[in-house]
């Protein structure tokens, strides 16, 4: 997402002239919850209590898993620090022209 919005380019696919960036970025979070979604009931499903309780080792993979997770997020924070920067500059703009965009078709 900070790539695209950064710079209109995600690896080396680019954007089509014709699309804003708010709509690849729409685009691009729409495609993550399709994918990330069957991980997420997956998730809760695991949640459902069970009639002998909860194993202890669920309870020790899942925090392994977490804090797996916020290391990557703090690597790649510290890692990519001015791009991140630009990304949260560029946002406004971004919410600004989707905003606009939608507006723009409710008055139609």
């Amino acid at each position: 997402m900070i790539s695209l919005v950064n710079t209109g380019t995600i690896l080396d696919w680019r954007l089509p002239p014709d699309v804003p960036v708010w709509a690849g970025a729409l685009i691009l979070l729409i495609g993550y919850q399709i994918v990330s979604s069957p991980i997420r009931a997956a998730q809760h499903w695991s949640w459902h209590p069970r009639a002998e309780g909860q194993p202890a080792w669920y309870v020790f993979w899942n925090a392994v898993v977490s804090l797996m997770g916020l290391a990557v997020v703090v690597w790649v924070a510290s890692n990519h620090g001015p791009e991140i920067r630009e990304f949260v500059q560029r946002l406004p703009p971004l919410v600004r022209d989707f905003a606009h965009a939608i507006r723009d078709l409710v008055s139609r």
